[in-house]
């Protein structure tokens, strides 16, 4: 019956997913750089000592052992995936994370449900599709300024983000990146973008409003379809063309401005029952389909703001 002394090094583990970690668990340990036999604790098992002696007389600075300890455990990051899992629960769900290189890849978080905090690397460029897919949890409410592309579904189904600040950087963006976003009520767009993708914030009821950037020149199948929280809606005059059920099943939108003149609406208004006027700036039949969508609308012909 001995005191021994653990060695105050890191001891490394593996851990499945690899993550880098600090916290107290309890493991086996074999270096001793200390013995004493003032103190009595117990130890489990002798595995080696230069000669065969008493326990209790045991004074060697060198002698291994093995005995059950807490210490700090430090297992090495995912560096082919480019993520640390910073905190993590003990049936292994992932709740907090940070993010190195300018990649994150595909399914890297996908149905993490109980994911709340990621610190982005600053110089990220790119999030694959599915990285962040059903992450329910998730708060955040700004991407890195360096961000240039966004994968399909990226953020699909993460009901935790309420508002979000999309970078000026980003151009390009997959199908249905924010859509099920059921809790989304504010998203700032970049101005840099030329379109607005399928599905991108679909089922997203909690958004109020949107502020489509005038750059923007498309604006996608579905892109906010069953968004019932819009009310009134201004469509930059850089926008060409719009697509089937673009603001379809909105319920609760009422009025809809144009700024300029499409070339192609294709139904964009489907099923939006509740929209009772829409303002355009150029003569009727001047854009084919109308009134898009929109059966219960009065389109205002001519109309420059006035």
């Amino acid at each position: 019956m001995i005191k021994v002394k653990v060695s105050n090094e890191p001891v490394k583990a593996t851990i499945s997913p690899v993550r880098e970690v600090t916290k107290t668990e309890t493991i086996e340990v074999e270096k001793i750089v200390e013995v004493e036999v003032e103190k009595i604790v117990e130890v489990e098992k002798i595995v080696e000592v230069e000669k065969i002696v008493e326990v209790e007389k045991i004074v060697e600075k060198e002698v291994i052992v093995e005995v059950p300890v807490e210490v700090p455990v430090y297992v090495p990051m995912d560096i082919d995936n480019g993520v640390v899992y910073d905190e993590i629960d003990e049936d292994d769900n992932v709740l907090s994370a940070t993010t190195y290189g300018d990649f994150v890849f595909r399914y890297t978080f996908y149905e993490q449900s109980k994911l709340h905090t990621v610190n982005f690397y600053e110089a990220l460029l790119k999030i694959a599709s599915y990285a962040f897919y059903g992450c329910e949890s998730l708060q955040i409410d700004v991407l890195p300024k360096f961000l240039q592309y966004i994968g399909t579904s990226a953020f699909q189904d993460c009901i935790g983000i309420k508002t979000l600040i999309l970078p000026d950087s980003l151009t390009d963006v997959g199908n249905a990146v924010f859509k099920g976003c059921s809790k989304l009520e504010h998203i700032k767009l970049p101005k840099n973008l030329k379109y607005l993708s399928n599905n991108m914030f679909e089922n997203c009821a909690a958004l109020t409003s949107i502020d489509i950037p005038d750059g923007v020149e498309d604006i996608n199948v579905n892109c906010f379809n069953s968004c019932t929280g819009l009310t009134d809606l201004v469509i930059p005059a850089s926008v060409k063309t719009m697509s089937n059920y673009a603001f379809g099943r909105c319920s609760g939108l009422r009025t809809v401005t144009f700024k300029g003149t499409p070339k192609t609406l294709t139904t964009p208004f489907n099923r939006s029952t509740g929209i009772t006027d829409i303002y355009v700036p150029w003569a009727e039949g001047a854009v084919s389909g109308a009134p898009w969508g929109a059966t219960n609308a009065t389109i205002h012909y001519n109309y420059t703001g006035e």
